[in-house]
């Protein structure tokens, strides 16, 4: 493991969908596995969430029934708000990680705000990696809801290119 100082980032984004927020709401508590493309290595792993307080956001691997904590939900308001806390891809790295996602209806669009704090064994060019991470969820998710692609298609479709 290479050594790294204590340090931390802080990500916050906005992003707007074009789909009532009861779509956005359904599409991020109930089909997260059919958009959500970061997996570990494991791409049969499926992605579940529970969306309750003490509800996880884990990934299964179908192959050894292995499972991997991304987070615990430490806040929830139904269609308004998802706080969690947990490694998220950072096992062994950060003392402390949470990440929040607060649903605004915008018009005839709905809005979702990501913070996403981080402190612990932190390399500083993790930030980037994180912020080109969640740009890439979001593009996922809006292929979701607006054409009903999954992350398998989605990958499929960048691969051919």
């Amino acid at each position: 493991m290479s050594e790294h100082k204590s340090s931390g980032f802080s990500i916050v984004q906005e992003v707007k969908l074009n789909a009532p927020r009861e779509k956005v709401w359904q599409a991020f508590t109930r089909d997260i596995d059919k958009w959500w493309p970061h997996r570990g290595r494991e791409l049969n792993a499926r992605m579940v969430f529970e969306p309750k307080v003490g509800g996880r956001l884990i990934e299964q691997r179908d192959t050894d029934s292995a499972e991997k904590l991304w987070g615990t939900v430490t806040f929830i308001k139904e269609k308004e708000s998802i706080f969690l806390s947990g490694p998220i891809g950072l096992i062994r790295h950060a003392l402390a990680n949470v990440f929040g996602f607060d649903f605004e209806d915008k018009g005839e669009e709905t809005a979702i705000k990501l913070t996403h704090e981080v402190y612990g064994n932190i390399d500083p060019e993790w930030e980037e990696g994180y912020n080109a991470g969640w740009q890439e969820q979001w593009q996922y998710l809006e292929a979701y809801l607006m054409e009903g692609k999954t992350w398998k298609e989605m990958e499929k479709a960048k691969a051919s290119v």
